[in-house]
Order: C-alpha cells, then structure tokens, then sequence
C-alpha cells in the first residue's frame, strides 16, 4: 500500500482522540473496537481499518472525522442543559 505522508488535515481531523471513537461507533455500529483503535505513528493504518469497514475511501473517513466535532459538541451542550 501507498504511504501518503500525514497532513495537517488528518492530524487536526484524528486531534486528541479520546471522543472520535465513541462518536463513530455510535454513528456506524458496525465499527468494532479494533476498528477505532488509536496508535501514535499508525495514523493511515487507522484510516484503513475505518475505511475498509465503512467502505469509504480515505478522504471520506477524513471528512467524516472533521464533521464529528459539530456533532459532539451539540451532544455536550445538551447534556448540560439535562
């Protein structure tokens, strides 16, 4: 496989990781947690294994990271208004 170097794109979409893969796994249930599982330096195999299960391309998990903080930050602002 073809190793893209890591842009500031995908470092800024997989950020700090800690929320990402509840939000993907509550989107995509199919996601296992071997799917979403982070490691420093494995950030295209990530992408791959997330991608694979998806079906999307690697762009498309790209994208799909960047509009997950929307939507978190929407779940959060409604837990603490309950």
């Amino acid at each position: 496989m073809h190793k893209l170097p890591l842009s500031k794109e995908l470092l800024m979409s997989i950020g700090n990781w800690d929320w990402q893969p509840q939000m993907l796994k509550l989107q995509f249930g199919q996601l296992t947690l071997s799917d979403v599982q982070f490691e420093v330096g494995k950030e295209e195999e990530l992408l791959g294994r997330i991608g694979k299960r998806l079906n999307k391309k690697r762009q498309e998990i790209i994208d799909l990271l960047n509009s997950l903080l929307p939507t978190y930050i929407m779940l959060r602002i409604s837990d603490r208004k309950n």
